[in-house]
C-alpha cells in the first residue's frame, strides 16, 4: 500500500484510497459513467482516476479458478483488470467462433460478469496481436496457412481478416 500511495503522490493524486482518485467498479453500483482522459491520467465523470491493474487470461483457467483470481486480485489492491482476447482461441477455425460453447473458459461475457461482481473495472484488449506468450501472439494457425499473408504488416490478406 505504501508504493501505491507514493504511486498517486507522484501522479498528484491526494490519496490512492480516496474514491474520486481510486475507483471501485462496486461503487458505481450499476449507474452509468462517462470515461475520458487528458494528459495526465483517465477520468471518470470528469474526476481523475487511478486503476491500478494486473492481467488474467481467462483461457488459462476454469470459471471456478476466475473468481479466486478475482479476488486475490482485488485482495491485493487492484481495481482494474486486463483481459485479452486471443483471436486463436475464439476463432480455432475460419469462421468458427468460440465464446462459451464448446469451452467454457472462452465465455468472455461470463468472465465480465465475475469481474465486474468482484469490484473490479475490465481494461479489454482485443488485439488481433497479444504479447502474452501466447502460441503465435494470438493470431489463428489457419490465417498463417493461406498464401499470402504476412502478420502485423500491410498486405491483402492479412488486413480483411484483421478487420473481420
Amino acid at each position: 500500500m505504501l508504493k501505491l500511495l507514493l504511486a498517486a503522490a507522484a501522479l498528484g493524486v491526494a490519496s490512492a484510497t480516496a474514491s474520486s482518485s481510486y475507483p471501485s467498479f462496486a461503487e458505481l453500483a450499476g449507474k452509468p459513467y462517462k470515461v475520458t482522459y487528458d494528459k495526465r491520467a483517465l477520468k471518470i465523470d470528469g474526476e481523475h482516476a487511478l486503476f491500478v491493474s494486473g492481467a488474467i487470461h481467462p483461457p488459462r483457467g476454469s470459471p471456478a479458478m476466475w473468481r479466486t483470481w478475482l479476488a486475490e486480485a482485488k485482495a491485493n489492491g487492484l481495481n482494474m483488470v486486463q483481459v485479452y482476447i486471443f483471436w486463436n482461441y475464439h476463432e480455432p477455425e475460419e469462421g468458427v467462433m468460440d465464446f462459451g460453447g464448446v469451452q467454457a473458459n472462452a465465455n468472455l461475457t461470463l468472465f465480465m460478469q465475475e469481474a465486474t461482481a468482484s469490484g473490479l473495472f475490465v481494461n479489454l484488449r482485443v488485439g488481433p496481436y497479444v504479447c502474452a506468450e501466447w502460441t503465435y501472439g494470438g493470431i489463428p494457425a489457419w490465417l498463417g496457412q493461406k498464401a499470402g499473408v504476412k502478420f502485423r504488416q500491410t498486405n491483402a490478406v492479412w488486413q480483411p481478416a484483421m478487420k473481420k
